[in-house]
């Protein structure tokens, strides 16, 4: 099912039947089994659009940090490089931490701006560190 915010909020497929719930951003934050009510995954944001964390609440001791691919829905900037023949598109996507600084971050650079329909992709993902 779709909200009228064109949220997807119920999905069925051949894994299981859930809920999904949206923090006030539109962000999708919670997916849970339809049937047991058991929270199945978290997503947690900091202070960006940009998911820093993906929890597996099956697993407590679950520490893992996901650094999703580039997205052009979550671009904190783009660049584009050109040199004769051939354009560089980059985009970046970071997570910031209280004070503001960039955390963690996502880049992607292509030859299209679509970087799915590219011939040349590469994908970086790093955290900053300052001194």
């Amino acid at each position: 099912k779709i909200n009228e915010r064109c949220e997807i909020t119920e999905l069925e497929n051949e894994k299981g039947n859930y809920l999904l719930s949206y923090n006030i951003r539109g962000l999708l934050e919670k997916i849970t089994d339809k049937d047991t009510g058991e929270v199945v995954e978290r997503y947690e944001y900091h202070n960006s659009q940009f998911p820093v964390r993906i929890i597996n609440y099956k697993d407590p001791k679950d520490e893992r940090i996901v650094y999703p691919s580039g997205s052009a829905q979550f671009l904190d900037s783009e660049l584009v490089s050109k040199r004769e023949d051939i354009t560089f598109m980059v985009k970046q996507s970071c997570a910031y931490t209280a004070d503001g600084n960039a955390d963690k971050c996502s880049l992607i650079a292509s030859t299209n701006d679509d970087y799915r329909d590219s011939s040349l992709v590469w994908i970086s993902n790093h955290k900053n560190e300052y001194f």
